[in-house]
């Protein structure tokens, strides 16, 4: 494997970190070395429901020889003052044809702040900057409002309705 670049994003409340495989490994085995290790919180449910996402992460990161795992991890999403996690966001693989797949979930208690809708845009900001990258891809489900209007705030455009309703920006 090509040696691997460091990716951090920040923004003016919150810092945006990458899971490297190793990382990755500690947030599945040791979530406190992680923590020790990054001098965050990940706060109790910040993983509910993702085990098996980040199990198929960490497969596809440890096979990815060209380093691009920012494509395939969990990003952790830290607020700057305190170092806790209050989410996660992840790109769902490698850019195809010009576009990539954006993920993301709040931590239960961390809604209504604003943290995701300026990690959503540091992360669009980021992909459409890499090479080859031309717009990023999100879906909601119809009664999710609040995940449309996130994407709506964030510069993404509705492009189709197919059982759910997919943005591109």
């Amino acid at each position: 494997m090509l040696e691997a670049e460091i990716i951090r994003l920040q923004t003016e409340r919150m810092e945006l970190v990458p899971l490297t495989p190793l990382q990755l490994e500690k947030l599945m085995r040791a979530p406190s070395e992680l923590e020790r290790e990054l001098m965050c919180t990940l706060p109790a449910g910040t993983l509910h429901g993702l085990e098996e996402i980040v199990s198929l992460q960490l497969a596809q990161t440890r096979g990815d020889r060209f380093s691009r795992y920012a494509w395939h991890t969990l990003w952790l999403l830290l607020r700057r003052y305190d170092r806790t996690v209050v989410g996660t966001a992840a790109f769902k693989g490698v850019p195809v044809c010009g576009e990539v797949e954006l993920g993301y979930g709040l931590t239960e208690g961390f809604c209504g702040h604003g943290y995701m809708r300026e990690c959503v845009r540091a992360l669009c900001r980021w992909a459409v900057a890499q090479e080859g990258v031309h717009h990023v891809t999100a879906d909601a489900a119809p009664e999710n409002t609040a995940s449309r209007r996130l994407l709506e705030a964030c510069g993404f455009r509705e492009f189709a309705r197919r059982g759910t309703i997919w943005y591109r920006f």
